[in-house]
C-alpha cells in the first residue's frame, strides 16, 4: 500500500510540472514606446519700453565730472518717475531731467512653457540711446535686477528680483508675463550738446527655463 502511494504521488507530481511548463497557446506583439519633448515657448513683447518726453538740461563744462550723472528711472510697478540730480565734483548741478509727459515700463508675455515652471530672465538688458540730430550725445540705458513686476502665473504683482531664486512661475497654461523699468543716465565727463528729437536704442531680453 505505501509503495503505491508513492508511485500515484510521483505520477501526479510529474504531471504538474509539465502542466506548469508547457503553455497550450502563445501570441508576441510589438509595441513602440513614445515621448515627445517641447522645450521651446513664444515670448513677446506686448508694449515698449517708454522714458516719456523729458526737459534735459546739461552743462557739463568738462572740468570736475558728474558724481553721480543725472538719471531718470521708469519704475516696472507704475510709481512716478525716480529722478536723480547730475552734480560736479563741487556740488553744482550740471544736468537734470524734468519730466513733461510721464513714461511707461515694458511689458513682455510668455506662453506656451511647461505648467507651474519657473522662467528666468537671462542678463539685465543695456543700451545706448542716441539721436542723429545730435551726433556724440549718447544716453545709456540699464536695467537693475529689481525693477521687474510680475503679471500673471502664480504670482501676479511681486516684484521679480533678477538676481534671485526665480518666482516667475507660470500658471496652469504655462503663460506668465512681466513688467520691465529701466534708468537713462547722462554722460559724467562728456562736453557734448543734447539737442530735441527722439533718442532710440535697440536691446535684447532673453528668458529661459
Amino acid at each position: 500500500m505505501f509503495k503505491r502511494n508513492h508511485i500515484y504521488i510521483a505520477l501526479v507530481a510529474t504531471s504538474l510540472s509539465l502542466g506548469a511548463s508547457h503553455a497550450l497557446a502563445q501570441e508576441t506583439v510589438s509595441s513602440t514606446a513614445t515621448i515627445t519633448v517641447s522645450n521651446a515657448f513664444t515670448l513677446q513683447e506686448v508694449a515698449p519700453l517708454d522714458f516719456g518726453t523729458v526737459r534735459l538740461a546739461y552743462s557739463y563744462d568738462g572740468t570736475n565730472a558728474l558724481s553721480p550723472a543725472a538719471s531718470i528711472t521708469v519704475n516696472a510697478n507704475g510709481s512716478p518717475a525716480t529722478i536723480v540730480l547730475g552734480v560736479d565734483g563741487t556740488g553744482t548741478s550740471e544736468a537734470s531731467f524734468t519730466e513733461i509727459l510721464p513714461g511707461s515700463p515694458a511689458e513682455y508675455s510668455i506662453t506656451g512653457a511647461a505648467p507651474f515652471t519657473a522662467v528666468r530672465v537671462t542678463g539685465l538688458p543695456t543700451a545706448n540711446l542716441t539721436n542723429p540730430a545730435s551726433p556724440g550725445a549718447i544716453l545709456a540705458m540699464t536695467v537693475t535686477a529689481t525693477n521687474f513686476e510680475i503679471v500673471g502665473g502664480t504670482n501676479p504683482g511681486d516684484v521679480y528680483d533678477q538676481s534671485g531664486t526665480s518666482n516667475l512661475v507660470t500658471d496652469a497654461t504655462g503663460a506668465v508675463g512681466f513688467l520691465m523699468g529701466g534708468t537713462i543716465t547722462t554722460p559724467t565727463a562728456d562736453a557734448v550738446s543734447f539737442g530735441d528729437g527722439a533718442y532710440t536704442g535697440t536691446y535684447s531680453v532673453v528668458v529661459d527655463y
